[in-house]
């Protein structure tokens, strides 16, 4: 017997099976005729189920922009003809399907609604090319609870995205003139620091078929409110009390997440069809799919074909299948993950008069470092202050005591501050669910810690007893990326597809729509790859600008290039030693600052194109072969004059340092269109304005030419002790240690 298995078969030989059951008096040579005839079925489903299935139906018949790039004449009245022929011929063999949103731009076919067991029958139906999945897909706000807030400058602050205020220092950019489509659950345009992002056309809502498309809102029968796509444009285009990566850029918003937060390929489909006619720049899919979406993948070729940048979140699987495409070179899109958090955090442990005992209580907000070290090994009286609202609070006198609060009194912060006026030393938070989300708040005025709800039953027991006193005993806490990655649930490899760069995506402050009508605008921290994807989206944003002001429209392709090439590998070294096969987590980190400087360097090649070439063809002439020697000397303690020699022109230098254990710490310094002697005098161990902790590193030179890369080994050096104390203040994260 013969078969065709293209791509995600869903049961194959089960499909052969029920296709000869609809035609019983072929014969062999007329079976064989039929399975050449099978259209690829990719995904899975339950072919014997009579209940309603919708799929994405392909036609042979190319879409406008395919037929384009593939030189074929098409037209939109030619295209719908044959669309509706195939229809016609779905609906004669399949009365009771169900035709949905139909696509001619980026994608040819419909989506169809009909039941499972009659997929077989499309299959051989004259004019398909291929049936998929209709994927759903939702987002995850992670919203850290609590966090719904008006703007406070003293605790608007989260980790930021590598080089951009460098970026904006030294050049300015914004994204303007810049368009950022965000395919999402809509946007909240109304929400003061995203109303300068829109013009009068905002984009479209796929979910009600309307020209406003705004978040859900609450009391929609439909299911609960939205925000995710607010915050996702906070990311990129804030320009208010909070400013965003870009905030010059215009932004297009395409709802397709509905009520309750999930949406299907149909919708998102026709949602990257109208971004990409309506001139987007930038796509952002900062979406979850719960399986491989091979119609979207080709539906991402061909927009960035036509030269949209298409950015997803690692949490989705879009593939660009060659098998789906008529032409070469396949165009992905750039798939963003999580830059994995590693720092010091302060936890405690709690002793209740002797008879609570609670162990590795984190720490979930403070504002200085000293604030949380000053409790370490005290005595204080314990507060219950679950039952009080703010203005008693405030009326209190808390000192030398520690309160004893509920995460039902919101908003949060505002309970906090007033235990601060009341004198409170620190204040113990208790969850009232029983699987409560992460609670992380930057710049709470007193240092807080969270606890289970049966943990403050214990308590409350142990205080109706008279046991109201509480001892702290207060450690550090090494958070890990590995431990990090496994709170998220997101361990190396739990992906089908890797993540090509990694951004900024934990305790990230961004604009929400609170659905409440006293203060519909608010703040919020969310974490997750679909909020790293934004950051990528902001940064491509006002690497477009670079080229816009240089008359240098990047392409897709170049575009991608540049991300990738002057991204941060940071495990090159011990991949190159051979002494790790895998880094802990996938892809490299962004960084604009050396995108920018690599942009600016191409742009002054091509200005100098003639000298450029010249310095080329010597290069191939002589057959030099590029010869580097690098010398570290020790300057006194702790400082070291750094010396790299070169015998001929490179494109980029970069100096990393390693630890011990080969631990990217980060780079020195950056050298463009570099040639012979590169020097850095005095460097005193600070990577980032950051002091390194005591112990023994390695330099590396890391140097780029002609696309092609080589390392060149420094000694090791060892920082002393004193580098190491002014160190230990700057290892709490940034986005805690607010000042």
């Amino acid at each position: 017997m013969k078969c065709r298995m293209t791509g995600k078969w869903g049961a194959v030989l089960l499909v052969i099976a029920l296709l000869f059951t609809y035609i019983p008096s072929a014969t062999a040579n007329e079976q064989g005729d039929v399975l050449d005839r099978l259209a690829p079925l990719y995904g899975s489903y339950d072919l014997y189920s009579r209940s309603s299935v919708t799929v994405i139906v392909e036609i042979e018949s190319p879409s406008l922009v395919e037929a384009k790039h593939l030189g074929i004449s098409q037209t939109q009245g030619y295209l719908a003809s044959k669309r509706q022929q195939v229809i016609n011929h779905i609906q004669a063999e399949i009365p009771s399907a169900e035709i949905g949103t139909e696509y001619e731009y980026l994608f040819s076919g419909m989506a169809i609604t009909l039941p499972a067991l009659a997929i077989p029958k499309l299959l051989v139906t004259p004019g398909v090319r291929a049936v998929y999945p209709n994927v759903t897909y939702s987002v995850d706000m992670n919203l850290d609870k609590g966090l719904i807030y008006q703007f406070n400058p003293e605790i608007m602050d989260s980790p930021s995205l590598r080089g951009l205020e460098r970026v904006r220092e030294q050049w300015g950019y914004t994204g303007k003139n810049v368009k950022v489509a965000i395919v999402d659950t809509g946007v909240d345009y109304t929400h003061p620091d995203l109303q300068n992002a829109f013009g009068e056309y905002k984009g479209w809502d796929f979910v009600d078929n309307n020209d406003d498309p705004q978040e859900t809102t609450a009391g929609n029968p439909g299911g609960e409110a939205t925000t995710h796509g607010t915050h996702i444009a906070g990311i990129i285009a804030a320009d208010g009390d909070l400013s965003g990566i870009a905030p010059g850029v215009t932004l297009l918003a395409y709802r397709v997440i509905g009520p309750g937060g999930t949406g299907t390929t149909e919708r998102v489909l026709a949602a990257l069809d109208r971004a990409v006619q309506d001139e987007a720049d930038i796509i952002n899919l900062s979406l979850s799919g719960e399986q491989p979406d091979w119609a979207l993948g080709k539906a991402i070729h061909w927009a960035q074909a036509e030269n949209a940048i298409v950015i997803t979140s690692v949490d989705m699987h879009a593939p660009v299948d060659p098998s789906t495409l008529r032409a070469d070179n396949p165009l992905p899109p750039v798939v963003v993950g999580t830059l994995p958090l590693t720092a010091i955090e302060y936890g405690a442990d709690f002793d209740f008069s002797g008879q609570v005992q609670l162990k590795n209580i984190n720490v979930i907000g403070y504002r200085e470092n000293q604030d949380v070290s000053k409790l370490a090994e005290g005595n204080y009286d314990i507060a219950y202050v679950a039952f009080n609202d703010v203005q008693e609070i405030r009326r209190m006198d808390l000192k030398g005591q520690i309160a004893v609060m509920s995460d039902k009194q919101l908003p949060i912060i505002d309970y906090v501050k007033a235990l601060d006026q009341a004198g409170a030393e620190a204040v113990i938070i208790y969850m009232t669910e029983e699987e409560p989300q992460p609670l992380l708040i930057p710049g709470l005025p007193l240092p807080t810690f969270a606890i289970s709800y049966e943990e403050a039953v214990r308590i409350y027991q142990a205080m109706r007893e008279g046991k109201d006193q509480i001892s702290v005993n207060l450690k550090q806490i090494q958070v890990s990326d590995e431990s990090w990655a496994r709170s998220k649930g997101d361990q190396p490899g739990s992906h089908p597809v890797k993540p090509d760069l990694l951004a900024p995506g934990q305790r990230i402050i961004s604009t929400i729509a609170t659905h409440q009508l006293e203060a519909p605008h608010g703040y919020a921290a969310a974490h997750g790859a679909q909020i790293s994807a934004a950051h990528v989206s902001g940064a491509v944003a006002l690497l477009l600008e670079a080229g816009h002001l240089a008359d240098e429209r990047l392409m897709t392709d170049e575009m991608k290039d540049l991300l990738f090439q002057t991204a941060d590998r940071q495990n090159d070294l011990a991949f190159e030693r051979g002494e790790i096969t895998g880094t802990g987590s996938d892809g490299a980190r962004l960084d604009l600052w050396k995108a920018v400087q690599q942009l600016k360097s191409n742009q002054n090649q091509t200005d100098n194109n003639a000298q450029a070439k010249g310095r080329d063809q010597a290069d191939q002439n002589d057959g030099t072969v590029l010869d580097a020697a690098f010398h570290v000397k020790e300057r006194g303690a702790s400082a070291f004059d750094l010396e790299l020699e070169l015998n001929r022109p490179v494109d980029l230098v970069q100096f990393w340092v390693f630890s011990e254990t080969y631990e990217y710490m980060g780079a020195i310094d950056t050298y463009v269109a570099a040639e012979g002697r590169v020097r850095i005098e005095g460097w005193n161990g600070v990577i980032e304005q950051q002091p390194l902790p005591e112990g023994t590193y390695y330099v590396i030179a890391y140097i780029e030419h002609h696309g092609q890369s080589e390392y060149v080994y420094g000694e090791a050096i060892q920082l002393e002790k004193r580098n190491a104390e002014r160190a230990s203040l700057l290892h709490a994260p940034r986005d805690l240690a607010l000042r």
